[in-house]
């Protein structure tokens, strides 16, 4: 079906007058009647490339013919061909030819470029991962910084209340030591009568009740002495 005219502008068939050229070839713009063109021959071109692909030079192109074309550059440069619009095919034969000689670059720069994306990729998951640390190890010194201030006020607040208590005793052991040199200096000014002793001895008690020197000389008042008090007061 080459001519002068191009891959798809056919022969007279003798008597008819139509052009009708051969089917597996024909643009489909020439079903409706549309004279030959670039296009046309780009589109023939087209599906003699899918045939060589394929290794079947009489195999029509149909729904599907994608899957017989593994590689994905051939797939695009014939969706180039057989665009059934034909503005949207590419303007010339040379064109399809300067494609398919660069073929070899294309693969390699589409090469370099999914690498390129892999090392975006895998720089976005360091960073990721970076910030992901340095993210848990503020908080886990945020934590420690809590956990430590947590612990200095409860040490403050055992410094506090054991401060406390022995300010108490304190003031317990002086008020203990003032009645006992009260008593010390009665007992030396003059022999204290039981009536005088035993409240002295009661209040050294109450300040320290396990005192037994106290208690001993508190059970000595009472049996020297004839002064009767209730137990229960004692």
């Amino acid at each position: 079906d080459f001519t002068i005219g191009g891959f798809t502008k056919t022969l007279t068939d003798s008597g008819s007058g139509t052009n009708t050229g051969s089917h597996v070839f024909m643009a489909p713009e020439y079903l409706v009647g549309r004279p030959p063109s670039v296009q046309g021959d780009v589109y023939a071109l087209g599906v003699i490339l899918y045939q060589l692909i394929k290794g079947d030079l009489s195999s029509p192109l149909g729904t599907g013919w994608e899957r017989d074309v593994p590689d994905a550059f051939l797939r695009q440069d014939l969706k180039s061909c057989l665009d059934k619009d034909p503005e949207r095919r590419l303007a010339s034969a040379d064109e399809l030819a300067d494609r398919l000689e660069a073929l070899p670059e294309r693969r390699r720069l589409a090469q370099r470029q999914r690498w390129g994306q892999r090392i975006r990729f895998a720089g976005i998951g360091v960073a990721a991962a970076c910030f992901v640390g340095l993210a848990s190890l503020y908080y886990l010194q945020k934590a420690d910084t809590e956990r430590e201030r947590k612990r200095l006020v409860n040490q403050q607040r055992i410094s506090n209340t054991l401060r406390g208590l022995n300010d108490q005793l304190e003031a317990k052991d002086r008020e203990f030591r003032q009645t006992v040199s009260l008593f010390i200096m009665r007992s030396a000014q003059k022999q204290p009568s039981a009536a005088e002793e035993v409240p002295l001895l009661l209040q050294a008690l109450r300040v320290d009740p396990s005192n037994h020197l106290v208690k001993g000389r508190l059970l000595g008042a009472l049996l020297e002495s004839s002064f009767a008090r209730p137990l229960y007061e004692l």
